[in-house]
């Protein structure tokens, strides 16, 4: 640290990157390092001026160890009920997971979580150098799917669209998909659960509205179907 017993010193520190302020005597350094190699130094260099034609340099060096930079994979899990996903941490040499009790273990790289309800897990990685840092994921656990929807009439004079006489009811924490079939024959898909449009044109004719709700967790699918005529 420069002294200014002689006079009202002033004070230019260069670089002037990671310090708080590079023109008083006292700057805080806020330095990182996350390179390859274990640790890194930075020399920083301070000019200190008396007035004209007096100044004098000196120069700092601060070594900074290396900050482990952390991943998990996968970035964005998403399980049903009852089920698990492999989390897997890089980036350190030693790793302590939590919360711990829906884990199988939680000091090495990859773990089992086994959620019941939507988690965040953190884990926390050291290298042999002491420096640490933490990563988060969150493990959504979707619900089971569940196909419903209402029709209280089935039976309309033709022709007649399935549109006016179905209302749909959607079921978002567990559906991600809504397919529609008549007779078997895909007719339409959406994310939100709306009929889509399709015309019984014959009077008559019996048609099977069937609707299948689908997981993007990989959930078993769910289905419901109604006979029109």
């Amino acid at each position: 640290t420069p002294t200014d017993g002689l006079g009202q010193f002033t004070y230019q520190w260069s670089p002037a990157e990671g310090l708080s302020d590079p023109a008083i005597a006292r700057p805080t350094a806020l330095l990182n390092y996350t390179g390859p190699a274990n640790d890194t130094t930075y020399t920083f260099y301070v000019t200190a001026s008396l007035g004209a034609n007096c100044s004098k340099i000196d120069s700092v060096n601060i070594t900074v160890k290396r900050s482990p930079v952390i991943t998990i994979s996968p970035a964005s899990p998403k399980i049903c009920i009852n089920s698990s996903t492999q989390l897997e941490a890089q980036g350190a040499d030693n790793y302590l997971w939590s919360p711990a009790e829906t884990l199988n273990i939680a000091t090495t790289p990859s773990v089992i979580a086994i959620p019941g309800v939507t988690t965040t897990y953190s884990v926390v990685g050291t290298l042999e150098n002491g420096c640490s840092s933490e990563q988060t994921v969150t493990v959504r656990v979707a619900s089971e799917t569940k196909a419903e929807f209402l029709a209280p009439e089935t039976v309309k004079c033709s022709p007649l669209d399935i549109k006016t006489l179905i209302t749909p009811i959607p079921f978002p924490s567990g559906n991600e998909t809504y397919n529609w079939y008549a007779d078997d024959i895909f007719i339409g898909s959406n994310t939100t659960g709306e009929v889509p449009s399709y015309i019984i044109t014959q009077p008559g004719q019996e048609v099977m509205i069937k609707l299948v709700t689908l997981s993007d967790a990989g959930c078993s699918a769910d289905s419901i179907q109604k006979i029109f005529v």
